[in-house]
């Protein structure tokens, strides 16, 4: 049995209780002075002066109130017989046969400001609609571990769970509050009902004809009235009570699918218009109505059954968020977020917002609804009017968007969806470079001016990816694709997509890429050079002149009477006909100059992933380039960046694992700049902002220039961004004017090209085959001799011999150089004038000498050892060994696995790449670095420094006086020594627990503390909001002026709070009192058996777990005043 005791104050008794009896006992005082219960039932608000408890007044999907004490139940179902105070009852006997769940948890959500709550079906259960909604069926995906409806998770981010079951909605607009059926969750709302404006109710129109067009879903408008309720009913309210918005999801109670607007200031709530807030928050919240949820939430871990949110038997699980890369607007309406990588703040204004539903949105709705293919589905032509920015379809407008006065134009942001025919987009009036993509999913930008803003409150311009998108296909069903484009007299991109395009650019010099033989490129006489990409074999247009195929199997291409330049694919055997004209054609391997430069002008910003500039993959080659290591066999491309007072951001696509991308700024000498690469999460991989051009035979040697280079680990979409030097790890943006060079390139494991002639500089040879000699001369040289006996002087700097070609294993020392060594899988060579060594994918012998030796063992399971000099060596693989004599320099280990220093005589350790790794040192004094990943640091013993960078890393030091430094994540210190310092501070994000075995005070900037072992120590945090827990012995336990929860093991334990130093909770696994004690409120633990919690003279809250409970309540005489009847 447990016992909650209220004593004095205004209590909340929670009770939790499932497979549980419930015993309810009024007072701890004798019979006579035993006042009735009041008992009010919420069907009716009917109330009984009883010492008895009648089911039948308990309706069904109701609780009940004793007045004495506010009682809070999971819901009740059934009539059933009276049960007498203090006689216990099976929790069968009051649930009947319905599904347990929470009552009124939460009011549905609002798209604006602050205080705006949004998303919940909340409300009564009074089944007044029932056979209209289900819960979806959804799959757990153990790989991703999350639950998903479609297996897309740009779709599956913005499902809730419910949907409508009719094809017909009604809707309607109340008069009065006095239509809505009461008791409603909220009285309030109905009590200060205000009716939809005419503006807003034709807003309202506006977002159903849109779900129409996408959908199998009809709308019919109904009058409200006492009889006659619409699904969907929309009104606004004055309650205080009310955010910005709401709109609930589709259920049974009679509030699922009502709309409240808040009068909270929002604005253009009263004036809703295409591209506004006040018309983008009417089509959000009508997609609650229709089963969207919010793109930037993750409902993966939420059971949404027993919230109340949906019917049916639970537990029910949500869907994980949109993607990183696509949480934005420009994906979804539905999403707090105006664009990838921003957080969801308030974007709110007047031009700028989504113009319809997007993407994600309306594949989650035909997901839910079905696709009309009747929408639109004559052969459509798509024009657009470049100062009101209105859309027409063949001729017939759809609407003004809000004009912008100030930039004297309407802004376009909408996404398209066409049901069937041969459409077109034509964008033949607009003069600005364009780029048109017919992709499903692809964006296009027609006009620069008319682009929306993603962050319209902030300072500067981040433009939105496109002025339109197009919607996903439903079920692979062309019928939807746009097969036309048209574009103006600038220089413009056209990219089709699987249907048989015809692509007409106009003036300028255009690209366009095809992907069939049926497609069709269009050009007038004389607009301008044009090129073809094409996927596939391709004959030219007239009037086209320039082909490249980036085919990788037999193709043909085909030119014209034209001169043309035509390119072959890499397939074994290309067709190239140039036809009449004077023509070069190039195979695959003859490309003389393939890699473009890219003029970034500084005119667009492109700042954030979503709007980052792509560099396609036509656009690297393999041109000879002094500045550019390997450059003709690493594809590469160059870029010439002007700065535009905001970072410079560019994206590409890594085909798979293993591939190294080089990033080399060479800038003029105002710039001192910073390179940071991120993957399409946004997670920072790499950066640098302090070094010189390292490879290539030219480029700059300012040590202002950044050079990066990196590993991928995976194929996918990267992004390299330009900033200026800061003083700490994270750059600044570019000044105004800032210029600069890009250099960037992926090589895959093609072997570098063999330098005859050598310059000074950073050089990079392979002898191949044969006895060759190879001279490195000035500079920091990478020297391969291949197959061979040969002799390779790496000259002045810092060289290193690489035997990554050796088709066996290899044994090398740096010690004997100036001799010849039998490399055994290479030949005898003759070394000189080298620092580093680099093995081949074989198992390796490689020894250094009294210098600073940098050994890198690459493949297979090598043995490593290093000399008097302080060395370096590169771990990829568990079988590798490393061999160093005590006091024999101070070494360092940089690995890409799971690595432990101990029984070696090596001090430091750094983890590489971006991966989860665990790193363990030894006895000496070590200093162990972590990744961007989450990290377990162990130091062991001696005086160690720990650092875990970012991610949520652990990190104990071991013995010792140690210094751990976490960074931002949520990490995980472990302190055992007084001398040990956690290093935390205001900029380091994160929520940090530390774990200790000794009496600790936790420091301004790490929120938790955890003791250990079973000592009787004491903990102490500060003014902030601290958890607290204790461990088996007697602790003292002083929190500050936060709410901070309590953790207790041992009853004997001492909680410490002052007077009104916050709402504070004690979370006890023991029998536990509150009394003496400045604590509100008291919590049993789950899984502590049967236990009993008292409270003390402030107004407590005490919540009991599943179990056999018993609930008993002060006299009425002695309590303060009645508490109100509260549903959680």
């Amino acid at each position: 049995m447990r016992n909650l005791f209220g004593k004095f104050g205004d209590d909340s008794l929670w009770l939790e209780a499932t497979d549980a009896q419930v015993s309810l006992l009024h007072a701890a005082a004798p019979a006579p002075e035993l006042s009735p219960l009041k008992i009010v039932t919420l069907a009716d608000a009917v109330s009984l002066e009883t010492t008895a408890i009648d089911a039948k007044d308990v309706a069904s999907g109701h609780a009940f109130l004793l007045k004495a004490e506010t009682f809070v139940a999971r819901p009740f179902a059934g009539q059933h017989d009276s049960t007498t105070v203090g006689e216990s009852k099976d929790i069968s006997d009051f649930l009947g046969d319905a599904p347990t769940g929470c009552l009124c948890c939460g009011g549905g959500g609002g798209f604006g400001g602050a205080g705006g709550s949004q998303g919940a079906s909340s409300g009564i259960r009074d089944a007044s609609q029932p056979g209209i909604s289900e819960v979806m069926t959804y799959t757990y995906d153990a790989v991703d571990a999350r639950y998903e409806y479609t297996g897309n998770q740009l779709v599956d981010g913005a499902l809730f769970g419910s949907r409508w079951t009719v094809t017909n909605i009604t809707f309607s607009f109340p008069t009065t509050g006095e239509f809505y059926n009461t008791p409603y969750y909220d009285p309030a709302y109905t009590a200060e009902q205000v009716p939809f404006n005419a503006a807003q109710q034709s807003a309202a129109l506006y977002a159903f004809a849109l779900i129409s067009s996408y959908t199998n879903l009809t709308f019919t408008q109904v009058t409200e009235s006492a009889e006659t309720h619409g699904i969907i009913r929309m009104s606004q309210t004055t309650a205080d009570g009310a955010g910005s918005a709401e709109g609930n999801f589709p259920g049974s109670d009679a509030s699922d699918g009502d709309i409240w607007f808040g009068q909270t200031g929002q604005p253009f709530y009263l004036t809703p218009q295409i591209g506004n807030w006040g018309m983008a928050t009417m089509i959000h919240e009508i997609g609650h109505t229709m089963g969207l949820k919010h793109g930037h939430d993750s409902y993966t871990t939420f059971d949404l059954t027993v919230g109340g949110y949906l019917d049916g038997p639970g537990p029910h699980f949500g869907t994980a968020a949109l993607p990183a890369d696509k949480d934005g607007w420009a994906w979804s309406v539905m999403t707090y977020r105006s664009a990838p990588g921003f957080t969801a703040s308030f974007q709110g204004e007047q031009f700028n917002q989504p113009q319809t539903y997007m993407q994600a949105d309306i594949a989650a709705l035909q997901f839910m609804y079905g696709a009309n293919f009747n929408s639109n589905a004559t052969d459509s032509v798509y024009t657009f009017n470049a100062t009101t920015g209105e859309m027409f379809i063949n001729g017939v407008g759809q609407g003004v968007p809000e004009f912008d006065a100030v930039a004297g134009v309407g802004k376009i942001f909408r996404t398209i969806w066409d049901g069937n025919g041969t459409d077109t987009y034509d964008f033949s009036n607009f003069t600005n470079n364009q780029t048109v993509n017919l992709s499903p999913g692809g964006f296009s930008t027609f006009s620069l001016a008319q682009l929306g803003d993603s962050r319209p409150l902030l300072a500067g311009f981040t433009a939105q990816p496109g002025n339109i998108g197009n919607a996903l296909q439903y079920q692979g069903d062309a019928r939807s694709l746009i097969e036309n484009a048209i574009t103006g007299s600038g220089n413009d991109l056209l990219i089709g997509n699987q249907a048989t395009n015809t692509l007409t650019g106009g003036l300028g010099n255009d690209t366009y890429v095809v992907d069939s033989e049926s497609d069709a490129v269009v050009e007038a006489l004389d607009q301008g050079t044009d090129l073809v990409f094409a996927t596939s074999s391709f004959t030219l247009g007239a009037n086209v002149e320039n082909l490249t195929l980036l085919t990788t199997t037999d193709a043909t291409g085909n030119g014209n009477d034209l001169a043309n330049v035509i390119y072959g694919g890499t397939g074994s055997y290309d067709v190239l006909n140039g036809l009449g004209g004077n023509d070069f054609i190039y195979g695959a391997t003859d490309l003389p100059g393939a890699a473009q430069t890219l003029n970034e002008t500084g005119l667009q910003q492109h700042d954030t992933i979503a709007n980052a500039i792509n560099l396609p993959a036509a656009s690297f080659g393999l041109n000879s380039d002094a500045n550019i290591a390997n450059s003709t066999t690493a594809p590469h491309t160059t870029v010439t960046g002007t700065g535009d007072g905001f970072y410079d951001m560019y994206s590409f696509v890594v085909d798979a694992a293993g591939v190294v991308g080089t990033f080399d700024i060479d800038a003029s000498v105002s710039l001192d700049s910073f390179v940071e690469l991120f993957d399409a999460g946004g997670t920072r991989l790499a950066f640098d902002d302090d070094s010189g051009t390292s490879e290539g035979g030219g480029g700059s040697t300012s040590g202002a220039d950044s050079f990066l280079s990196y590993t991928f680990t995976a194929a996918g979409t990267y992004y390299i961004r330009v900033g200026k030097y800061s003083t700490t790890t994270t750059s600044l943006p570019l000044d105004v004017g800032d210029g600069y060079t890009l250099q960037v390139s992926l090589a895959g494991n093609a072997l570098p090209p063999a330098l005859p002639n050598p310059a000074d500089g950073v050089d990079a040879m392979d002898g191949g085959a044969g006895d060759d000699t190879l001279m490195g001369v000035a500079g920091d040289d990478y020297l391969t001799g291949g197959a061979g006996d040969d002799s390779l002087d790496g000259g002045t700097g810092n060289n290193t011999a690489s035997y990554f070609a050796a088709s066996g294993a290899v044994t090398v020392s740096l010690a004997l150089q100036g001799t010849a060594q039998n490399t055994i899988g290479a030949g005898t060579d003759t070394l000189v004038n080298f620092r580093n060594l680099a093995g081949s994918f074989h198992d390796d012998s490689l020894t250094g000498d009294d210098n600073a030796n940098l050994i890198n063992g690459q493949g297979g399971a090598n043995t490593m050892a290093g000399g008097l000099g302080n060395d370096t060596y590169w771990i990829q693989s568990a079988g590798d060994v490393i061999i160093e004599a005590a006091g024999a320099g101070t070494d360092l280990v940089l690995s890409l696995i799971d690595y432990s220093l101990a029984g070696k005589q090596i001090e430091n350790l750094y983890l590489a790449g971006n991966g989860n790794l665990n790193g363990t040192g030894n006895g000496l004094a070590n200093d162990i670095r972590g990744t961007e990943g989450n990290n377990i640091l162990s130091g062991s013993g001696g005086h160690d420094t720990l650092d875990g960078q970012n991610g949520d890393d652990r990190l104990d030091g071991g013995t010792g006086n140690d210094s751990l430094i976490g960074f931002d994540g949520n990490d995980t210190y472990v302190v055992d020594a007084v001398g040990d310092v956690v290093n935390e501070n205001e900029y380091m994000t994160g929520t940090d627990l530390v774990e200790s075995s000794i009496t600790y005070t936790l420091g301004a900037y790490v929120e938790n503390l955890t003791l250990t072992g079973s000592a009787n120590i004491n903990g102490t945090g500060h003014a902030g909001n601290n958890v607290l827990t204790g461990n088996s012995g007697t602790n003292v336990l002083t929190g500050g002026a936060g709410d901070d929860t309590y953790v207790i093991q041992n009853a004997a334990d001492n909680v410490v709070e002052a007077n009104n130093a916050g709402i504070d909770l004690i979370v006890s696994s023991v029998t536990y009192s509150l009394s003496g004690k400045q604590v509100e409120n008291l919590t049993l633990a789950d899984g502590a058996g049967n236990i009993n919690g008292t409270g003390n003279g402030l107004a407590n809250t005490l919540r009991g777990t599943p179990a056999t409970i018993c609930w008993t309540v002060a006299p009425t005489a002695t309590r303060s005043p009645v508490a109100q009847a509260t549903i959680p």
